[in-house]
């Protein structure tokens, strides 16, 4: 069994240098997209108490959150031996909902494979930290896709899947 677990929020948000009013968040939109191409309903972690509607709102929350994780409503539990986990880019890592999410979820000896929407930083250091709180989970390769380009990354998301793939299939070739 295979879960799309992912952290996204509406409202204001940085797009190529401006900001914009989005519906649903970048990372929603790409959750959806995985989810289409895997026939799997994505699963939204969500704060107990919502984020505002505006850009600057959503960044003085962000920046108070980075020595207080917040607390989540009750929200996807494990129960799969692979998990996509998505979420946006914040100050070079993971967002507190997405490490509050590991810190409560025992997540061994699940695999996960990441995605990461940003506008110029990539991946960050989230991979680093995400094995810091799941020690004992598989971190497979991630994807970072620009927050601009999340309503078309269907391509991206098949080229990494199949990617992936291939190293799977790779690794169980070598072991025979």
């Amino acid at each position: 069994m295979v879960q799309i677990i992912y952290f996204s929020i509406s409202g204001e948000t940085w797009h190529s240098g401006e900001i914009i009013v989005q519906t649903a968040g970048n990372t929603q939109m790409v959750a959806e997209q995985l989810g289409q191409l895997l026939n799997i309903v994505p699963e939204p972690i969500q704060p107990k108490v919502a984020y505002p509607k505006d850009y600057a709102g959503i960044t003085q929350r962000a920046t108070a959150e980075q020595s207080k994780w917040p607390k989540l409503q009750a929200g996807p539990t494990v129960h799969s031996e692979l998990i996509y986990l998505g979420f946006p880019n914040w100050f070079g890592d993971a967002p507190p909902s997405v490490k509050s999410w590991l810190q409560q979820n025992d997540v061994r000896p699940t695999k996960l494979r990441v995605f990461v929407m940003h506008e110029g930083s990539g991946l960050g250091h989230a991979l680093t930290s995400i094995q810091a709180l799941a020690p004992q989970a598989i971190i497979e390769t991630g994807l970072a896709i620009r927050g601009g380009r999340a309503n078309q990354a269907q391509l991206a998301l098949q080229h990494w899947l199949l990617a992936l793939e291939i190293k799977t299939k790779e690794k169980n070739d070598d072991r025979r």
